[in-house]
């Protein structure tokens, strides 16, 4: 029985990450058809800032564990799930013509809330009293980081995936109950 080379937090040296590495870079440079172009856009360094912002969603734990049970999973692998259930399983929607696209959307983004608000276990009934205001405060800040045509393509998204109106939303909540 092989084991697996794992990378334990204890082993990772301290510094900059590479996510962060590359941000800097692209602030200063932008590839375009092979040739450097220098990059002064603020649309750019808006969408970076929310690219690094949301790198917290790896920090945010669940009380579920993963598939094997050796830990808690995170919000962002939580999320990665089930966009990549969504688009396997959207064939059983009931509901004929559903955007697919959109709905894997809502599931990439129907948690970057909880960078803030933190993640409200559905049991925890003093949580779930300040929940709604706690995470629209969340969904100011952190959609407020992008441009603001972004930022409002992302806060609609999430506010119709919560309120589960749509063929679409219903599909991504079912694929969260599921997962």
């Amino acid at each position: 029985h092989r084991q697996a080379n794992v990378c334990r937090c204890a082993d990772v040296q301290e510094g900059p990450s590479p996510m962060h590495i590359f941000a800097g870079m692209v602030y200063n440079i932008f590839i375009l058809t092979g040739r450097m172009i220098k990059m002064t856009s603020e649309r750019l360094k808006k969408q970076i800032q929310f690219v690094l912002e949301v790198d917290k969603l790896k920090n945010i734990f669940r009380m579920t564990k993963i598939h094997d049970g050796t830990r808690r999973e995170n919000d962002a692998e939580h999320s990665w799930h089930l966009a990549l259930m969504a688009f396997l399983l959207g064939e059983y929607s009931k509901e004929p013509g559903i955007d697919m696209l959109k709905v894997m959307k809502m599931c990439i983004v129907h948690d970057l809330v909880e960078i803030d608000a933190g993640d409200t276990f559905c049991y925890d009934t003093a949580g779930s009293m300040d929940k709604l205001e706690r995470e629209q405060k969340a969904a100011d800040r952190i959609f407020g980081i992008l441009p603001e045509d972004q930022g409002r393509e992302l806060r609609e998204l999430w506010e119709e995936f919560d309120a589960m109106e749509t063929p679409e939303a219903r599909f991504a909540a079912a694929m969260d109950r599921l997962q």
